[in-house]
């Protein structure tokens, strides 16, 4: 009885995506903290991104898939995330710790200071793209259906079934100087991490918390309705918060807004 109830919500869910006649929009808002160290000091970075995706019947996304699968008699079903629009901000970190620029005969001749930042910065557009699942758990049992949202892909969806590769990568202006920079990151307006030691500098292309390596899974709100959830990723000592608006409105109800208390 259970299985069937959860195939029946499942087969309402599509339906509405596909007959209502009304596009089915999904805002996110992700906070994340992951705490890690430069030079064995220990700092904590904070980042915020904010994604509008719209559903989309599988059989669009995949049409070629979609037609070899109803020649054969069969029915391809599935709901696809396609992107919209997406930003993120990053909170800026100075850390800096002693150094020994200079060894001397009874010790250090000389010493200095190890200094480890980046600024504030937006980035935008930053992509992301998911899907619905039905979470079949073995044989004859059926789990609750559940989404998952896959940050900076190769590939991401647009609304109108077309697949778009994410490149070339980006070049940028920063001190005077152009670099070509990986365009599979998010690329923040201030796209550097900085380093100082004993007066010398050097930068990094800044990585992320959102990079690829991870993704996002969480149970699918009602139409109209409003998740807020913890995600926690302890092999990366990440902490975040979600939450996850589902609704026929375009209109992502905290775009693009900071909250300083969460």
């Amino acid at each position: 009885m259970r299985k069937t109830v959860l195939l029946f919500i499942v087969f309402l869910m599509v339906c509405s995506t596909l007959f209502s006649g009304r596009k089915v929009y999904w805002h996110f808002d992700i906070w994340c903290t992951k705490d890690a160290h430069y030079r064995n000091v220990k700092y904590t970075m904070e980042e915020t991104f904010w994604v509008t995706l719209v559903e989309v019947a599988q059989k669009d996304a995949y049409p070629e898939i979609a037609s070899m699968v109803e020649n054969r008699g069969g029915r391809f079903e599935g709901v696809m995330l396609a992107f919209v629009k997406g930003a993120a901000f990053r909170k800026g970190v100075t850390v800096e710790t002693p150094v020994c620029c200079k060894e001397g005969f009874m010790g250090c001749a000389r010493s200095g200071i190890a200094r480890m930042s980046w600024s504030d910065s937006w980035a935008e557009p930053v992509y992301a793209v998911g899907q619905l699942y039905s979470n079949k758990r073995g044989r004859n049992s059926m789990g609750a259906p559940f989404f998952r949202l896959r940050f900076t892909p190769r590939k991401y969806l647009k609304p109108n079934g077309e697949w778009v590769t994410l490149g070339p990568p980006v070049s940028v202006e920063a001190g005077g100087e152009s670099e070509v920079l990986s365009s599979s990151k998010f690329v923040y307006n201030s796209p550097y991490t900085y380093y100082s030691k004993c007066g010398k500098e050097k930068r990094k292309q800044y990585k992320s918390i959102f990079n690829r390596y991870w993704n996002l899974k969480g149970r699918i709100p009602r139409l109209g309705g409003f998740v807020l959830e913890q995600y926690v990723l302890r092999s990366k000592n990440m902490l975040c918060l979600y939450s996850l608006t589902r609704t026929h409105s375009p209109r992502h109800p905290s775009w693009k807004k900071l909250e300083d208390n969460r």
